[in-house]
């Protein structure tokens, strides 16, 4: 998981526990301090991703966090995929190899995506295929369904935002459609947010009130 990703869903999810906590210590009646509470939880959102990272980079360095990847593809999707894994090395996916012809080079594998890894030392995989190049790739990519190679998809999308996507699946069909999700945009969210925001900010002026 990329790291500013990571660090969202840990903010999320000790969020609601900060709120459920806060809702069951109110409820019991205890005399608590707000501002203990708050920071309690700060404190161990900030250590959660200072001992992740530490324990990453001790992994790093004794050589088992890294992943040897197969990265198959050639031109601008296989380009950027390449700066994207890049981009974030903590994800630990290292590109041992790339493979731009995937029909011959499956072939001369024997028809097997194990052979192929083996052949170039590569662990996972990573398909980074074209239009063009998906469209004459039907055969090995079935065939990579049916062994148990870890993988990965790029799609070839293109000045689209992804960061704003949400994948919607068919029941009995192999297709994945990606539909633009902005929450904000819906009035249920947009109440939740604006619910959310008073009481952040009202918990947080109780909380560092001088009273």
């Amino acid at each position: 998981m990329p790291f500013w990703l990571e660090i969202r869903k840990i903010v999320n999810t000790l969020g609601v526990a900060l709120m459920i906590d806060g809702f069951l210590v109110f409820a019991s009646k205890q005399d608590f301090s707000r501002l203990s509470l708050i920071s309690a939880w700060a404190f161990a959102a900030v250590a959660i991703v200072v001992f992740r990272s530490l324990y990453r980079a001790k992994l790093v360095r004794e050589g088992r966090w890294q992943v040897p990847t197969l990265l198959v593809g050639s031109g601008v999707m296989a380009n950027e995929a390449r700066l994207a894994l890049g981009s974030e090395p903590g994800l630990g996916y290292v590109i041992a190899a790339q493979i731009e012809d995937l029909t011959q080079a499956f072939k001369q594998a024997g028809r097997s995506w194990e052979r192929l890894c083996a052949l170039h030392g590569a662990d996972y995989i990573v398909i980074a295929l074209n239009g063009q190049e998906l469209s004459r790739a039907d055969q090995p990519l079935a065939q990579l369904s049916r062994e148990s190679v870890p993988f990965s998809v790029s799609s070839p999308l293109r000045h689209l935002p992804v960061m704003n996507m949400m994948q919607q699946y068919f029941f009995s069909h192999d297709v994945m459609m990606l539909t633009r999700a902005c929450g904000l945009e819906q009035p249920l969210q947009r109440m939740i947010k604006r619910g959310f925001d008073i009481l952040a900010s009202g918990g947080a002026l109780l909380a560092f009130s001088p009273i």
